[in-house]
């Protein structure tokens, strides 16, 4: 079993559009996303949990358990603020990622390798924070409620025919 981390091989794109089937996104749906990986400074939340039910019975001292409903925490990224680009080029990132915008995010933890496993999660952006840190690089927070149950089972598409 090899071991690695996560940067440089995850990737993640962003796109105003919804794909027509969140378990099998098409690689046209990918392609024409943003992609917003190298902005990433920061992944908070983006995971799936559950609360269980407690489920007692007058037969033992144990308080046995059954799944209950599933929630995703707040998720929210922190972004490198790309504020040399100068007001005429923008942030590609912090423009896709504009408060009320509703996205679709694509996470791919094996990196853009088709048949791997990827996540698609359906969101809204809540806002674009600037955060004041002194003493270090500008960055900002992008907060998101989750719209619908994520994906977390999609595989990546094949990538395009190259002619």
């Amino acid at each position: 079993m090899s071991r690695a981390i996560r940067r440089g091989i995850e990737r993640w794109l962003v796109s105003p559009a919804a794909p027509a089937n969140p378990a099998a996104p098409t690689r046209a749906e990918i392609t024409a996303s943003t992609v917003i990986t190298e902005s990433i400074a920061a992944v908070n939340g983006f995971a799936l949990t559950n609360s269980p039910v407690t489920t007692p019975d007058m037969g033992s001292r144990f308080d046995k358990t059954v799944a209950g409903i599933d929630s995703a925490g707040d998720s929210s990224l922190n972004m490198w603020d790309e504020i040399l680009q100068g007001a005429a080029t923008g942030d590609p990132a912090r423009d896709v990622l504009a408060k009320d915008s509703e996205l679709t995010i694509y996470r791919m933890p094996y990196g853009d390798v088709p048949g791997k496993r990827m996540e698609v999660w359906q969101v809204t952006s809540t806002g674009v924070n600037d955060q004041i840190d002194l003493s270090a690089a500008g960055q900002y927070q992008v907060g998101f409620s989750i719209r619908e149950v994520p994906e977390q089972n999609a595989v990546v598409p094949a990538a395009a025919a190259t002619v």
